[in-house]
């Protein structure tokens, strides 16, 4: 029995590990190839649905695209010949707020829209690209980097609070630079300058930089525009599938109060056709009251006004010639002749 315990424990310690441990994203859409490759284990290639784990290292080859849904709803689109580390990943379901994210772009290009952890806590998301950190609130960015010094970021959505740490040209002292970048704007530190401005401006001047226009270039052809309207879609889901159950939740309170309103109508319903009831039973018990009084009153009058008279001087009374009362003997009257 001890060592069927034992057996059970280990099964459902294993189940519970398997659970705390579910992977945090899986691939929602891929062309050409890409790979996942672990802390410790073997390198995966991937395919549709596959999983990733925190801490795994994910690369895309040449002429191909990826996108990662995580858990929370957020999107991440990786462009061809692109390297990115799953820092750290937790959610929190329960309460997003306590979750963390941070994704290292290590070279390539990458899209990033944020999920429920970014709109819930913002400051508990960050992404990496080179020697620059993003800080997101609420937001959807394209960034790239050669591995280096060399970064751009665009802000199709939000803002970002964008830092870079350059060093002088002589590798001397480090300087940190912080800005806040609003959406529909840019920044591009490449090759010792710093630039910013319009999307279209950022553009203009990344076209110069061959590896960073490369970047850009590959999340807008044909083999990333699958991976970008993937990820549209999937926030676009989200905002359509809570819509829907905002609807539901309404059309639910709705019906809530209509059977209450309903429920007290028919209960008031009640209590009227009661009382009309008893309004009715007290005016028949009026209406019989009225009536044994007047029987009763007739009957009184009858008794003192309708009956045979008693007492003395009544005609025929007594006996005999000499009987007592108020009456003698009959006589005739004497004649008148």
């Amino acid at each position: 029995m001890k060592k069927v315990f034992v057996v059970l424990a280990a099964l459902l310690l294993s189940a519970i590990c398997q659970f705390a441990y579910a992977a945090p994203a899986v691939v929602s859409g891929l062309t050409g190839s890409a790979q996942a490759i672990p802390i410790a284990g073997s390198t995966r290639t991937l395919k549709n649905g596959d999983s990733v784990n925190e801490g795994d290292n994910v690369t895309t080859g040449d002429k191909s695209s990826l996108v990662l849904t995580f858990e929370d709803g957020q999107i991440v689109a990786l462009g061809a010949k692109s390297k990115m580390a799953v820092t750290t990943y937790k959610y929190n379901e329960k309460e997003p707020a306590k979750s963390s994210v941070l994704f290292s772009l290590v070279t390539g290009g990458m899209r990033a829209i944020t999920g429920l952890i970014g709109k819930a806590s913002p400051e508990r998301v960050a992404y990496k690209a080179g020697n620059a950190t993003m800080g997101i609130r609420g937001t959807d960015i394209t960034f790239a980097t050669n591995g280096g010094t060399n970064v751009v970021m665009e802000v199709y959505a939000g803002k970002v609070i964008f830092s870079i740490i350059t060093t002088d040209l002589f590798g001397g002292s480090e300087k940190k630079r912080e800005i806040t970048v609003d959406v529909g704007n840019g920044v591009l530190s490449a090759d010792g300058k710093f630039t910013t401005g319009t999307i279209d401006k950022i553009n203009a001047a990344v076209a110069s930089n061959r590896f960073l226009a490369d970047a850009f270039k590959s999340l807008n052809t044909l083999s990333a525009k699958a991976a970008v309207d993937a990820a549209n879609a999937a926030v676009q889901k989200a905002a359509d599938d809570k819509v829907k159950a905002d609807a539901k939740a309404l059309k639910a309170k709705e019906d809530a109060d209509k059977a209450k309103s309903d429920a007290e109508i028919a209960a008031a319903k009640k209590a009227a056709a009661e009382a009309a009831a008893a309004l009715l039973a007290a005016e028949k018990a009026a209406a019989d009251a009225k009536a044994a009084l007047a029987l009763a009153e007739a009957a009184k009058a009858a008794t003192t006004t309708g009956g045979p008279a008693t007492g003395a001087g009544t005609p025929g009374a007594g006996s005999g010639a000499g009987g007592s009362g108020g009456g003698g003997a009959f006589k005739e009257p004497a004649s008148t002749k």
